[in-house]
Formats: structure tokens, sequence, C-alpha cells
């Protein structure tokens, strides 16, 4: 059995997250909890413990299936969005695009992210991949944003999509290179570019010398953070 992505492995902590305070809940009101058998009984599961297994997030567990992930949303009364919105993608009709996170050093970043600008194939060795939800180009890819410089906007450690075949336009959040480096600000017409985050100084500048724009930010997935 192939072994679980990231992205499923995340539905899953947060699908169990979801049945242990729905239990906690429960017994707060004095009421009877739900537990592991009942959800059993309306999956048509032979054992309990295959109930465990479905929310186990080992990575060699079985994945969620769009079929319990309705189960589990009616029976813990939450939505599938709120613990697997790729599944609620599918389930939707939405396209569910898989989009290579571009990963490696600050060097190999900046590389693949002119080789995009460039329109050219990317010889740097891509890293993990993460779900799109919705239509997008082929040519989108995911970098991290390592910086506080574009928050609220974007969060520092959240995957940024970028589309380097959109032109930019003001009050867009783009990605670029500036001094070799991969940074992310928004763009305020007339070649100029800002950081949002007002604790930055010199938050307003130009691009120079071999400085480029990659790309536009169209979307952003934030990573759940293990407590």
């Amino acid at each position: 059995m192939p072994k679980l992505t990231e992205e499923q492995i995340r539905e899953k902590v947060k699908l169990h997250a979801i049945y242990v305070n729905k239990v906690e809940t429960q017994k707060a009101r004095g009421e009877k909890p739900i537990d592991q058998e009942q959800i059993r009984i309306v999956l048509g599961l032979k054992t309990q413990s295959r109930v465990s297994q479905i929310m186990s997030s080992r990575p060699n567990s079985s994945p969620l299936t769009p079929e319990n992930a309705l189960v589990f949303a009616r029976l813990l009364d939450c939505q599938v969005q709120d613990f697997a919105p790729r599944i609620n993608a599918l389930l939707s009709g939405t396209p569910v695009h898989q989009i290579s996170i571009i990963e490696g050093s600050e060097t190999e970043i900046a590389k693949a992210a002119r080789q995009m600008a460039a329109g050219k194939k990317i010889t740097t060795k891509n890293g993990r991949s993460i779900s799109y939800p919705g239509n997008c180009s082929t040519e989108v890819r995911a970098f991290v944003v390592d910086s506080e410089a574009m928050q609220p906007e974007l969060t520092e450690g959240c995957f940024a999509y970028v589309d380097p075949t959109i032109e930019s336009s003001s009050g867009n959040a783009v990605c670029l290179v500036q001094d070799d480096k991969l940074v992310f600000a928004k763009y305020i017409g007339n070649s100029t570019y800002e950081f949002t985050n007002k604790k930055f100084k010199d938050r307003v500048f130009k691009l120079k010398g071999k400085d480029i724009e990659v790309g536009v930010v169209i979307g952003t997935f934030v990573p759940m953070v293990d407590q």
C-alpha cells in the first residue's frame, strides 16, 4: 500500500482532532459521547479497529475516501471542508491539480524561479507536491514563504501558488527574485513593489540589476502546525 501524502496525513490529523473535540463537548454537556463502535456501524465496517485505522495518521494507513469523509462530517456535525479541503473540492466538482513545490537551497530555489520566469524547463529538482483546488496553468508552482515581510497577507511558513503566465497588476501579491533570493511583495504599480508588513524598513522598492518578477500569487495554503 502506498504511503500517505503529507496532505492526506493532515486530513486525518484534523479529522481525529474534530472527533476528540466532539467527544469532549458531549461529555461536558452530560451527553453520551459518540464512540468508534457507533461509527463502525454507520460505515458498515466489520471491526472497530478499522475505524481507528481510518482515523490513524500513520503514513502506512489507508487514505480517507470521499465516502467516508461524508459520513464522518455527518456524524461529527462538521463540514468535509473542515478537515479535508481536497476531498471537499472533489465532491463539489472543482478540479484539483497537483502542484510541485520548489524546494532546495536558497540558490537552487532562485535558479528554479528564474527558469519559471523565462518560460524554461525547471532543472532544479522538484520537491513535494500539494493540491490546488481550481483551474490553473500547468506552469504554476508552489514556494514556501520564509519571511514575515508580507504579513498578514502571506503568512510565514505558508505555501504560495505562483503563476508565471499572469501579468501582474496593482494590488497583486507577486513572487520576485531579489538579490538572488526568492521574496514576495505587493505590486503597487509603476514598476514599484511593497512589503505589507509595516515593521519592515525600506518597504517600497523597485527591481534593479538582475532582479526579476517571477509571477503572480494565485493562492496560498497554510499547513497545520503541530501543537
